[in-house]
């Protein structure tokens, strides 16, 4: 009786011990083989004759908060922002109209300056502090939070003045340019009212 006993017990642990084996070993797996395939359509095509002139670097602290009155624990989300916003002008706006051309000078008015980009730079950017979000989705929060920042990022550029930048960068860059196909010419840049 005890015989069988002790061999049951040897049997108990030599299977456990094969199938913790068979469980944990790492089992060699045959070789996957990956397939993608594509049906890329160009949808569209578009020409850009904006030349971009200026960029700013914003960085901002956005702390943005749901008052509830019903709700004394408003749900706030604070984020540390970094993003860009280029200023440009659409060249393709100047047509014959825009220049005039004498024995002495040429005068080439100017489209407005623009913002033709701003946009968040997410990699650089980061969820700071969520808070109160118990009741709310803080994906959606927190999205809300970044579309706020992105028009925060153009608004602020626009204060410090990125169209006066970019009409200064205009003639730094179209004066000699032009200067190269006209020589001996005096060229005038003229420009369009600023308008944000």
């Amino acid at each position: 009786m005890k015989a069988y006993l002790f061999l049951a017990i040897a049997a108990i642990i030599a299977i456990s011990g094969l199938l913790f084996i068979w469980k944990y070993e790492p089992a060699s797996s045959p070789e996957v083989k990956v397939e993608i395939t594509h049906q890329q359509v160009v949808d569209k095509i578009e020409r850009l004759g904006k030349l971009e002139l200026s960029k700013y670097y914003i960085k901002d602290i956005i702390e943005k908060k749901e008052v509830k009155e019903w709700y004394k624990l408003d749900p706030k989300v604070v984020l540390i922002i970094t993003g860009e916003v280029i200023g440009c002008m659409d060249i393709t706006k100047i047509d014959s109209s825009a220049i005039q051309i004498d024995s002495t000078r040429i005068i080439v008015t100017l489209p407005n300056p623009e913002i033709c980009v701003f946009k968040i730079d997410h990699q650089q950017s980061k969820v700071y502090n969520i808070e109160n979000s118990f009741f709310y989705d803080d994906k959606v929060l927190i999205d809300e939070a970044y579309k706020y920042a992105e028009t925060s990022i153009r608004q602020a550029a626009l204060k410090r003045g990125i169209l006066e930048e970019t009409k200064k960068s205009s003639e730094k860059i179209l004066q000699p340019f032009l200067a190269g196909f006209f020589p001996g010419k005096e060229i005038i840049l003229k420009h369009s009212t600023v308008r944000p």
